[in-house]
């Protein structure tokens, strides 16, 4: 059986599905997508520092000014 990305299905010690991964993994990637939208939403000088150390680690163009 394989996740919908392809990959083999994640089991657990006892042989069940590895639900604590993909709940992780789910919150993970909402949280990627709620950042790119405030990234998207709101200038640079809104989001701080740290939005553009961010910002240069995953090599997106800061906002302009």
């Amino acid at each position: 059986m394989k996740s919908e990305d392809g990959q083999p299905i994640r089991r657990d010690a006892n042989g069940g599905i590895d639900i604590a991964y993909y709940l992780q993994r789910a919150r993970r990637m909402r949280a990627e997508a709620v950042w790119d939208w405030l990234r998207k939403a709101a200038p640079a000088s809104c989001l701080g520092p740290e939005a553009i150390i961010k910002d240069s680690d995953k090599n997106i163009e800061p906002f302009a000014s």
